[in-house]
């Protein structure tokens, strides 16, 4: 995921910076190019021309967007959520890209059914993954439910990044 993991530092770095593209005038391109994204991806993977990995990254990057510019809405831009939760998605990706997606050629026959039977569990279905993460936009009286939702979307990928090389990722 690494133009996820882009999007995330520039956004933190345009907020430390105090850029003039993060006026309020600008939000609502963000939330449309959020909305584009998000709906690209849904697209993309109904149409299955497109791996499920870069389905899953676009619909990040798009729900992302689409919190930052809702969310700033309701909040002051100083908030320490829009400093935290980029640098929290960054550190959760790199962590679980070094834990696992780097060593997945050494998981063994055992390890490979118990992922592809987690992966096939109702707690990561994708269309309620992103149902809770389209959700919790726009609950914004509940500030840990987007970032646990999003969490969820990066073990997501995680696992099907790991079963990608077995040919057992599920649609």
């Amino acid at each position: 995921m690494i133009f996820y993991i882009a999007v995330n530092l520039t956004l933190v770095f345009l907020l430390q910076s105090q850029s003039p593209y993060l006026q309020p005038a600008s939000l609502e391109s963000i939330l449309y190019a959020g909305l584009a994204c998000t709906v690209s991806s849904g697209i993309a993977a109904a149409g299955k021309k497109i791996p499920l990995k870069i389905c899953h990254e676009l619909f990040a990057i798009g729900c992302l967007l689409m919190w930052f510019a809702y969310w700033r809405q309701f909040y002051r831009s100083d908030a320490p959520m829009f400093y935290f939760y980029p640098v929290y998605f960054v550190l959760l990706n790199a962590f679980l890209s070094l834990v696992f997606i780097s060593r997945r050629e050494r998981f063994d026959d055992e390890s490979i059914t118990h992922l592809r039977h987690l992966s096939g569990s109702t707690l990561f279905h994708p269309l309620l993954i992103a149902l809770l993460l389209l959700v919790s936009i726009v609950m914004t009286g509940h500030f840990l439910l987007f970032p646990a939702a999003m969490t969820l979307l990066l073990i997501r990928y995680t696992l099907i990044s790991c079963l990608e090389p077995y040919g057992l990722n599920k649609r």
